[in-house]
């Protein structure tokens, strides 16, 4: 088999793309998350390719967890398992199958599994192999085969990724790897890149000049850490070193026998391995000292009752504290710890409990024998002063230890009476040890009579078991708080007193900031410079939901954000950069809601001026941008009607003469061929009028013949209409409420209005589904109304058309409603079905909303102001044409075939007819015939003088004078000034012969003002 250049396979790596059969490549990763978000879309583009996959698992991905991530990414994954397209195993079964690695075994053993693939039918292997569990003494074996695997891959159909743990390859075994591959998959700044050809080249340069210069500090670094270390060996404390990310590199002696780690063993290892400590009382992990130098940068103590659990899981009290390493520019690049065996101490301290307990044992024991024995009370006093002697000096020697102990300390019998005082307690106090012995605790401190350490004393002498707790007392004028560790003696009570005054005061002053903080609307956070939560207030929990606790210590990013958008990035590195940063973010809050929020970020600096923490304030602005984005939608669809109807006069002027014609035309050729291409072009005319119609209802909202209705009626007959002709794989139901209001409209524009909605909700249902129709009344209140900017506080009358079909995108649901816009297929829809809708009810002052869901249907709720007048039935009745009696007809019009086609229709039904092609000829003409004239038909758009200003100088020359207006725009301005200069009708453009006819016979029968009673009166 040869390697086939031009048969290119899709590798599922997004970055990578589609590589040719015989690529060779590795991947570093950190996590076992890293091999996850490669290696599953690498194997799932496999399988689709009817490739076999071989996965050969490792640390830190087990074969188990590698199969569940398949199942996750793929819900059919086990079919593929059960026909044998991939197999996952683990290391042991395939590089050490037979107890050890044999390169040229695996090798085989590959294209073995190559030609049984081939010969099943597949086209290709798709392979790769972990190699965590790969051991130094293998390392040159292992390159040798990756090497070969290299050179030969290329002759067959076979895609290979090698991947490889970053923690366990130095700089050398990079190189190695590197070398040994095509190119290499690395992740940087969160992302996966790709180093090869002369990057590569480059990048290995660069790596060798770096692996030169780092060898030369190393051997300057290993001078330097050898006297360091003779230096901290010979120290009697125990010293561990740390780099910055808390891993050990240096252990003294006394470090290795006191964690019971060696050097060896611990090196590279996270420090809290093997330095682990717990609080000697609750059993609790403890806080190292590392981690906090490196948060806070000083030099930190550990609290008292700290035990280090050794290697062996023996236990020992220390007492340590933790400083950093800073380099020659004062940057820290480590940690030193230094701590100490305290069970001297410690035995010190039960040392002296245990001699007071004695000497109180021996006290009473002499005094019990001096009065049973009287008779040898000389010898019994010569041996208790030699006792005496004895137990002073052993008193003095234990009262030296305790006056060591930099803490508080005394003692109290079952009375609670002092027994010993120390010198701590007299320099915190003023009270010293004379005047102390002997009183009882509520003679010195008579606050504590029925307090909680009064309860506590008692409970360990009752119960013999130590306590623990922290307590306030007044000493002078002074509130200081003490942390109290009473322990049970035979006699009495020790107690171990230590101050913490400063840090309560402390941790109040944090208290009441965060409870100023917990008063602001807006959601405060503050998280690390790792971008980890470290505080949440009120207002947090109330925008997101979750509570302090639930997001105290994690990732920020995780919780709040579907992914790491560009302006989040750049978010994080202004607030580096600049201190600072503003701007709005997309958000998520806990129950998945997507919001966005007004940001505000300030950087938080400790008190050298480092960088320590981020601030962020965070207004929902969620309501605002929903209310800019429905202003923004109203003033493009206003601006688009503007456009439209600016063309509708000429469109007029061009659709007029051709139905005039066609009326004249089917009159004069009465054969049966050119009446049916004659009704074809009628048919076809009148759409086009009807089209300017809907561009004329959507730009400027004809009102129509505006009448009181009763929208169930017209919903019902919708409904017979869309059973009759609707497939019959789509149910329609009908939902009429009772008494419903009355609303003022075009019963014929209604019924166009929710046709086209129920027509695209047809065409949205191709397989069938439910149509329904829903007509109630609905009250809209002030809160309603705020919400809605083409809402008015009223009562209405609201229809629904819902279906179960496809549903409308995001994308497009905000452009639906724009004339012309259409996703139908070419010549099934013009696009001014919906924005005709609109207009119209729009026109009687309602509006539209929308609801879709892609894949479960769309919801159009048409809302109508009601009124209160009562529906009349208005009988329409069918006029003849009329016909003139040679009356004379002036018509004025500029375009010369509306003015012919005029002309021929008045003429052939009994008419005299004279013409003008603007204004001035009009005003000519009329005074020549100012005697004949009876009517004047006036269009009202002309260029030199228009209609208007032609019609007023009319009427100066005769007031009486009848004229016809005539207009291809319906807007209401044009109309109220027809009515200023008393026209006598309005007749729109394009208009039939038999509308033309009946106008003009209406203005000869009568002296009124049609137009204007017609206005006033839409009744007539």
């Amino acid at each position: 088999m040869i390697k086939m250049e031009g048969v290119l396979r899709e590798s599922g790596i997004d970055i990578i793309g589609s590589v040719p059969w015989g690529t060779h490549f590795c991947q570093f990763y950190k996590t076992k998350e890293d091999l996850i978000d490669t290696l599953v879309p690498y194997f799932k583009a496999g399988l689709k390719n009817n490739e076999f996959c071989m996965w050969v698992t490792s640390d830190p991905l087990s074969e188990e967890e590698a199969k569940e991530a398949m199942r996750e990414a793929m819900p059919n994954f086990d079919e593929y398992v059960r026909k044998g397209q991939i197999e996952i195993i683990p290391y042991t079964d395939w590089y050490l199958k037979e107890g050890t690695f044999n390169h040229e075994r695996v090798l085989n053993g590959w294209l073995e599994k190559l030609n049984q693939a081939m010969e099943r039918g597949y086209t290709g292997l798709r392979l790769t192999g972990n190699t965590f569990w790969l051991e130094d003494y293998l390392w040159k074996d292992f390159t040798d085969y990756e090497l070969e695997v290299n050179n030969v891959i290329g002759k067959y159909k076979m895609l290979a990724i090698c991947t490889y743990s970053l923690d366990k390859c130095g700089a050398n075994e990079v190189m190695d790897v590197v070398n040994t591959h095509q190119f290499a998959l690395i992740k940087r700044e969160g992302a996966w890149r790709i180093i090869e050809s002369s990057e590569l080249k480059e990048a290995k340069q660069a790596l060798r000049v770096e692996i030169e210069e780092r060898k030369r500090a190393e051997e300057a670094l290993r001078e330097s850490e050898q006297r360091y270390a003779t230096t901290l060996a010979s120290i009697g404390d125990a010293v561990i070193a740390t780099d910055v990310e808390g891993r050990i590199t240096f252990m003294n002696a006394v470090a290795e026998e006191l964690t019971g780690w060696t050097l060896s063993e611990a090196l590279t290892k996270p420090v809290t391995e093997v330095f682990n400590i717990i609080n000697e009382y609750t059993r609790a992990e403890v806080e190292g000292p590392v981690t906090r130098v490196l948060q806070e940068g000083g030099i930190i103590g550990l609290a008292n009752h700290t035990i280090l659990v050794r290697k062996d899981g023996t236990e020992a009290p220390i007492d340590d504290s933790g400083a950093p390493i800073r380099d020659g520019g004062g940057k820290t690049i480590g940690v030193v710890l230094v701590f100490r065996d305290i069970i001297e101490r410690k035995h010190a301290e039960e040392a002296l409990r245990i001699a007071y307990d004695e000497l109180e044992i021996r006290v009473q024991e002499r005094t019990s024998e001096l009065e049973e024995a009287n008779v040898e009370l000389e010898i019994e006093i010569a041996e208790r002063k030699r006792a005496e002697e004895a137990l002073l000096e052993s008193e003095t020697k234990y009262r030296e230890l305790a006056e060591s102990i930099g803490e508080v300390f005394y003692a109290l019998d079952r009375n609670l009476r002092y027994t010993y005082w120390n010198n701590a307690s007299f320099a915190l106090t003023g009270i010293s040890a004379k005047d102390a012995i002997g009183k009882s605790l509520f003679e010195l401190f008579p606050e504590l009579k029925g307090s909680r350490a009064e309860k506590l004393y008692t409970e360990v002498l009752k119960t013999q078991q130590p306590q623990s707790f922290v307590h306030k007392y007044r000493v002078g004028d002074k509130n200081l708080f003490f942390e109290i560790n009473a322990y049970p003696s035979k006699f009495g009570l020790s107690v171990i007193a230590k101050d913490i005054t400063e840090r309560k005061r402390a941790e109040k002053q944090i208290y009441d900031q965060a409870s100023l903080l917990d008063k602001a609307q807006d959601a405060i956070g503050v998280r690390d410079l790792e971008h980890r939560l470290i505080y949440w207030n009120k207002g947090a929990q109330r925008l997101y939901g979750w509570t302090a606790d639930e997001v105290i210590g994690k990732n920020a990013d995780g919780l709040v954000y579907k992914k790491e958008s560009p302006l989040l990035i750049q978010a994080k590195k202004s607030v580096i950069e600049r201190g600072e940063w503003t701007g709005e973010l997309h958000q998520i809050t806990k129950d998945k809601k997507e919001i966005i929020v007004e940001s505000r970020w300030s950087l938080i600096r400790n008190g050298e001026g480092k960088p320590k923490s981020i601030l962020i304030i965070n207004t929902d602005i969620t309501e605002k941008k929903k209310l800019e984005a429905q202003l923004l939608r109203a003033q493009r669809m206003e601006s688009i009607g503007t456009l439209a109807g600016g063309i509708a006069h000429d469109l007029n002027n061009l659709m007029t003469p051709m139905m005039l014609s066609l009326q004249m035309l089917k009159q004069k050729f009465t054969d049966e061929q050119s009446q049916k291409l004659l009704s074809i072009l009628e048919r076809n005319s009148q759409r086009g009028a009807n089209l300017i119609k809907q561009v004329l209802s959507f730009a400027r909202g004809i009102e129509g013949e505006r009448n009181p209705l009763q929208v169930g009626q017209i919903i019902s007959d919708i409904e017979k209409i869309a059973k009759e002709t609707f497939p019959r794989n789509i149910e329609i139901r009908t939902d009429i409420k009772k008494d419903l209001f009355t609303i003022s409209g075009d019963a014929t524009q209604l019924h166009q209005v929710i046709m086209n909605l129920c027509v695209n909700s047809r065409d949205a249902m191709p397989d069938g589904g439910i149509l329904s129709i829903t007509a109630s009344n609905f009250l809209i209140d002030e809160d309603f109304a705020r919400m809605l900017p083409d809402a008015n506080v009223g009562q209405y009358v609201v229809i629904w058309v819902s279906d179960t079909g496809t549903g409308i995108s995001p994308e497009i649901l905000d452009r639906i409603f724009e004339p012309f816009f259409t996703t139908k297929e070419h010549g099934k829809g013009t696009g001014l079905g919906l924005s005709t809708s609109h207009a119209i009810v729009k026109s009687y002052g309602g509006f539209i909303n929308v609801y879709s869901e892609v894949g479960e249907g769309t919801t159009f709720k048409v809302y109508l102001p009601a009124i209160k007048t009562e529906l009349q039935e208005v009988q329409e009745q069918k006029l003849e044409l009329p016909i003139g009696q040679q009356e004379l007809i002036l018509v004025v019009d500029d375009e010369a075939t509306i003015r012919e086609v005029t002309c021929s229709t008045l003429e052939a039904c009994g008419y005299r007819v004279i013409t003008a092609n603007d204004g001035a000829d009009a005003v000519a003409l009329y005074s020549q015939n100012i005697e004949e004239t009876r009517v004047v038909l006036m269009d009202m758009a002309m260029p030199n003088m228009d209609g208007l200003a032609s019609i007023r100088i009319l009427r100066k020359i005769n007031p009486k004078v009848k004229i016809i207006a005539a207009s291809g725009l319906a807007e209401k301005e044009k109309l109220a000034k027809v009515v200023d200069i008393n026209a006598n009708a309005f007749l729109p453009k394009p208009y039939t012969a038999e509308k033309l006819l009946k106008t003009i016979h209406e203005v000869l029968s009568t002296n009124v003002n049609i137009y204007a009673t017609q206005h006033q009166n839409p009744e007539v």
